[in-house]
């Protein structure tokens, strides 16, 4: 089981506490708003499972640079309509292998499956 345990002041002042870290969370430019947490979930988990995938394909990389934003609808509840992840990959050795290990990524990453359930998921991918 995963769990995490937030505390917050009065207002939104708070932090974060996983098992292995904590985070600030604020509305006012001291911590992680909570997009920027589920962007950041989204972004962790997708490289965690496309790192296995692409161990098992052979594919090595220097770096893996996540941009990811999101739309929200105007309507009540605001929730996530469009999602777009820019991944740039540096000196992966083999860029059609790299980009088939990151689709699978995707394509088993509970995170990028849970937000696809309501959100337009894009990913683009740039080589560098």
């Amino acid at each position: 089981m995963v769990e995490a345990t937030l505390h917050f002041d009065q207002g939104f002042v708070g932090t974060a506490k996983g098992e292995h870290a904590e985070l600030a969370l604020s509305m006012d430019g001291n911590g992680f708003v909570p997009y920027e947490l589920l962007y950041s979930a989204l972004g962790s988990c997708v490289h965690a499972t496309f790192l296995g995938v692409a161990e098992k394909m052979r594919v090595t990389f220097d770096s893996v640079d996540y941009h990811i934003t999101g739309i929200k609808r105007e309507e009540i509840p605001t929730f996530l309509t469009h999602c777009t992840m820019t991944i740039t990959a540096k000196n992966a050795s083999d860029t059609d292998k790299f980009d088939k290990a990151f689709d699978l990524g995707t394509k088993y990453c509970s995170v990028f499956n849970t937000l696809k359930n309501v959100a337009e998921m894009t990913v683009v991918i740039h080589h560098t």
